[in-house]
């Protein structure tokens, strides 16, 4: 059973012939689903005796599930057959790959070997907060692994520790504009270490490109000894994804 995303553009090919001696113009009609929707409509002409393939562009459906499809087939406004395909469609949900994360402090010294930003392979990963400083930035790295663009709609929030024995959500803002590019430290080290991975700086709600790499980044600040678990939630073409942890440590000073 063949599987497409949701939304996709893809086309179906369908032959065609024309069994009778007269030439004819014709409508096709591609259905999905047992209610029969239509999601592409094309006329073509076909010679006596003729046969050729007829290209339908289509949209596919946003709601994920099993989709039998159907091809009518008109001619002057009369239904001359039905025919459904010998294969049913899966249309599964979108997905995105999270490739890393980053972190640097919010406002890093020229001197400093880390003024650029810090890959985390490890996604989830403990890290000792206070190396970073405060403010500190956080970052990520997406890829779409998909062959249709994305629209992308993160939410990142910092589930943190508050005395006296409780946790409390800061939801963190998404900055629409591209992080400031700090000098490069003397060790040599790149000063925007996203910038060599990844194909574009994407904004909240910007569409990513089929196969391409994008990076988002919020900041969060010192708050006393607490811990500290950062989370990120996506929607992709209106599909809640869920969400990754991205990193979890501690302020100790």
């Amino acid at each position: 059973m063949p599987q497409f995303y949701a939304g996709a553009l893809k086309t179906a090919k369908a032959a065609m012939r024309n069994p009778t001696g007269k030439a004819f113009d014709y409508t096709g009609v591609i259905y999905f689903g047992t209610d029969l929707a239509v999601v592409s409509e094309k006329p073509f002409d076909l010679s006596a005796g003729e046969e050729k393939q007829v290209d339908f562009p289509v949209t596919m459906p946003i709601t994920p599930g099993i989709y039998p499809v159907h091809v009518g087939v008109f001619s002057g406004g009369q239904n001359i057959a039905l025919y459904r395909a010998t294969e049913d469609v899966n249309i599964a949900m979108p997905t995105m790959e999270i490739v890393k994360a980053y972190i640097r402090r919010g406002s890093p010294e020229v001197s400093e070997a880390y003024s650029g930003w810090i890959s985390l392979y490890q996604i989830g990963g403990e890290q000792n907060l206070a190396q970073y400083g405060t403010p500190i930035q956080a970052g990520v790295l997406l890829r779409n692994p998909l062959d249709i663009p994305l629209q992308i709609i993160p939410v990142i929030y910092n589930y943190h520790w508050i005395e006296p024995n409780n946790y409390i959500t800061d939801y963190l803002t998404v900055p629409t504009v591209e992080p400031v590019r700090f000098p490069p430290a003397p060790t040599g080290l790149p000063y925007s270490g996203y910038e060599y991975e990844c194909n574009m700086f994407l904004p909240a709600g910007g569409t990513l490109p089929p196969g391409k790499t994008g990076f988002i980044y919020t900041e969060l600040y010192y708050q006393s000894r607490r811990w500290n678990y950062i989370y990120l939630e996506l929607k992709c073409n209106g599909y809640d994804l869920g969400r990754t942890l991205l990193y979890w440590g501690w302020y100790s000073y």
